[in-house]
């Protein structure tokens, strides 16, 4: 092999990798956009869904909050609820709980994930998750932060929140950084999002017949 055909040979083995690696990257890329997208809308249909709750909850059992006007001005007091802020709140954090692990557990996929053909499946890609492993995801995902920020009054309250946007930033970070695709929540509750294609069903044509 001459100079000319050995410099051509070590630039082609060069070049394999890093075409392979930008692949890849996109791969990587296109898949993390769809799992943020469809946390995005997750997150907005859950919240719709707990403020339609509370509505409900609040037209049977009166509202928590009340604002009594003590003059012409409008100048009054507001009559806080505990008991049935508490209510609300336990009602809200039954309601994320079935929206994410129970649809984990029995359709594979949140409502968000399946508009973009996600799945969560166990660590090797296989099995959808059991009752357990689902808990497991959705605690690792952020949950008892959530839980504190919703029941927790006062500064306590703002600052598991805060905690709670940190660690879902955290998260989409290890996600990003991720070889595998595996966020912290991934590793810890051993599940993987995986991209499935689902096959359309294709019609044969009628055979038209001439009379």
């Amino acid at each position: 092999m001459g100079a000319s055909e050995a410099l051509l040979q070590r630039t082609a083995d060069d070049a394999a990798p890093i075409g392979v690696g930008k692949a890849a990257a996109r791969h990587t890329t296109r898949h993390l956009r769809r799992r943020v997208a469809a946390f995005v809308i997750d997150t907005c249909l859950l919240s719709a869904l707990i403020f339609l709750g509370a509505a409900i909850l609040w037209a049977i059992l009166g509202a928590a909050l009340r604002f009594t006007p003590t003059d012409a001005r409008l100048a009054g007091e507001v009559l806080f609820d505990a008991r049935l802020v508490r209510v609300t709140s336990f009602a809200g954090i039954a309601t994320g709980f079935a929206y994410f692990s129970v649809s984990w557990l029995v359709l594979g996929a949140t409502p968000g994930q399946r508009l973009y053909h996600l799945e969560v499946r166990d660590e090797d890609g296989g099995a959808r998750l059991t009752l357990g492993r689902a808990t497991a995801r959705w605690v690792a995902l952020g949950a008892p932060l959530w839980i504190a920020s919703s029941l927790v009054p006062g500064w306590p309250g703002v600052v598991a929140a805060m905690a709670l946007f940190l660690w879902v930033a955290c998260l989409l970070l290890a996600t990003a950084r991720s070889t595998t695709g595996q966020g912290w929540h991934d590793r810890l509750s051993g599940t993987r999002v995986v991209l499935v294609r689902r096959a359309h069903r294709v019609h044969a044509p009628r055979d038209r017949h001439v009379r």
